[in-house]
């Protein structure tokens, strides 16, 4: 048993992290509060870790992806219904934030003349009731 220095209750060894004073929940909350404090600091840290480790990146999307199929699969079923920025910045391989809007709103364009040639072949080749 340990106790925590934030807290001051006593908790079992597998409630720390290593040799650290406070419980893994405290230390959540610390860094939680941070955080929102710090919204462009904790984002900026974020990317620099994802910059620094892309393979550990990877795996992280890969393990996300693997245990959430279906909300993934319904993630990307909107944003093909909706056609955001985001997903036509994703069909032309670019960053969004680097994707000038007026090459995002002509394959927009183009996503949506294919789809309605889709549908009208479709209706075409339907036969009359």
């Amino acid at each position: 048993m340990k106790t925590c220095k934030k807290c001051g209750e006593s908790k079992g060894l597998d409630a720390f992290s290593g040799a650290r004073s406070e419980c893994k929940a405290c230390a959540a909350k610390c860094l939680a509060k941070w955080r929102a404090e710090n919204p462009e600091k904790g984002r900026a840290s974020k990317a620099k870790c994802r910059a620094e480790n892309p393979e550990k990146e990877r795996a992280r999307h890969a393990k996300y992806h693997a245990e959430n199929v279906e909300k993934v699969r319904a993630s990307k079923a909107k944003c093909r219904a909706s056609l955001n920025d985001g997903y036509i910045a994703e069909l032309l391989r670019l960053p969004a934030k680097k994707a000038p809007p007026q090459l995002i709103e002509l394959k927009r364009e183009q996503i949506l003349l294919h789809r309605l040639a889709k549908e009208m072949k479709q209706e075409a080749t339907k036969e009359p009731t």
